[in-house]
């Protein structure tokens, strides 16, 4: 919109170029929310005008999905108002579903400045509640919550509310990010809950200061069967000297693993590694996982921040375990020992194995126990063939 001195204010789905989640809040904090709301989350679209009467024909027919749009028999009916009339209730229903999916959008774009903004809350931003506005767009597919990253009223309450967003049967795709919420605890797992018939699903809890491992483990049962995305951050928060607290054990990799499905197309995982003499050791944690990979997989991405434990030889052990139909693949490790030039070739003879793949992404960065930091980067399949002559 154009507002106040005429500078425009965009809100969007996805951040703009190099702009992180909270970047883009910070921006659509200044977005005149209060005059913008006033208006569309109690806009009545099938009441508004246009300055040709045939766009406002072709509109009312859209809204309706009858045809032939330039048919003037919906705007006739709008201006008797008859609520007697069948066709005319048949109209309002479509009517209320395109008002309700309009204000739900816009309630949605919202979430992100009532938890940022002094005097607004989710049940009460400027006046009206987000809490309801949202599910009562009844044909809902998406909602995508990404923007609430570092925001310090996401509390275990705020959490769990946001989670009853996502119960709506109609709901296929579900976006939570609340990376670096510090007031996040073991008790927000407790309201998780999805639909059985979610496909994707992008779950961002990282660098909670009191998530514990053992609470995560109630996690994965916690997943519908029917997803075919799934994006997972579970790590831990990053202290001043460069460690991430609470620690994850190889327990909750294996916990994860009897909840992969076979539907899973695409998986994102990010996590640390840590080890203790009490629980399962970090790499048998990641080989159980990386075992109920669906064959058919499409792409992989793992993050483990921090694996001090790692060695060179875990991830060529790690290749062998990949489904060989995936398209892309992602590693991203850091600490622990380097990756040697014997383990690259291993690598490499595994992606040859890999007959679909396209896109290769290798980082890893050791710990220094040499001396020095010493990093592998691969951007691409092509950049293997030097380890596999």
């Amino acid at each position: 919109v154009i507002h106040a001195n005429g500078a425009p204010h965009l809100i969007a789905n996805d951040p703009l170029p190099n702009e992180t989640p909270y970047q883009k809040n910070r921006r659509e904090s200044n977005f005149p929310f209060e005059k913008v709301c006033r208006q569309l989350l109690s806009l009545e679209l099938h009441n508004g005008e246009s300055s040709m009467e045939i766009d406002k024909v072709r509109i009312l027919n859209t809204m309706i999905q009858k045809r032939p749009l330039d048919s003037s028999d919906a705007l006739e009916r709008l201006r008797k108002n008859d609520t007697q009339c069948f066709e005319y209730q048949q109209d309002l229903h479509f009517y209320n579903l395109s008002n309700g999916a309009l204000r739900a959008e816009m309630a949605c774009k919202a979430v992100s400045i009532a938890l940022s903004k002094e005097g607004q809350s989710l049940e009460n931003f400027y006046g009206f509640n987000l809490l309801e506005l949202i599910p009562k767009d009844t044909t809902r597919t998406i909602i995508d919550l990404q923007d609430l990253a570092s925001l310090d009223s996401v509390t275990d309450d705020v959490f769990a509310k946001l989670m009853g967003l996502a119960i709506a049967p109609t709901l296929r795709k579900y976006v939570l990010n609340v990376v670096g919420c510090k007031n996040l605890t073991d008790d927000c797992i407790d309201s998780i809950s999805f639909p059985t018939n979610l496909k994707e699903l992008d779950l961002n809890i990282g660098y909670a200061k009191n998530m514990t491992n053992e609470k995560l483990l109630s996690l994965p049962s916690k997943l519908p069967s029917s997803l075919e995305t799934l994006k997972l951050n579970v790590c831990g928060y990053k202290t001043l000297d460069g460690k991430h607290l609470p620690p994850r054990y190889g327990s909750l990799m294996h916990e994860l693993s009897k909840y992969i499905t076979f539907s899973l197309k695409h998986f994102e995982f990010t996590t640390q590694i840590n080890e203790d003499e009490n629980e399962d050791i970090g790499i048998d944690g990641m080989y159980s996982l990386l075992r109920q990979l669906p064959s058919d997989l499409e792409s992989l991405s793992l993050c483990v921040e921090q694996w001090d434990s790692f060695e060179g030889a875990m991830l060529a052990s790690m290749f062998e375990l990949f489904p060989k139909q995936l398209k892309e693949v992602k590693i991203f490790l850091s600490s622990g020992d380097y990756v040697y030039d014997e383990h690259m070739t291993s690598i490499a003879y595994c992606v040859n194995s890999m007959k679909q793949l396209g896109s290769l992404t290798i980082h890893t960065s050791s710990d220094g126990r040499t001396g020095k930091h010493r990093i592998r980067n691969i951007h691409a399949v092509e950049e293997m063939a030097v380890f596999a002559a």
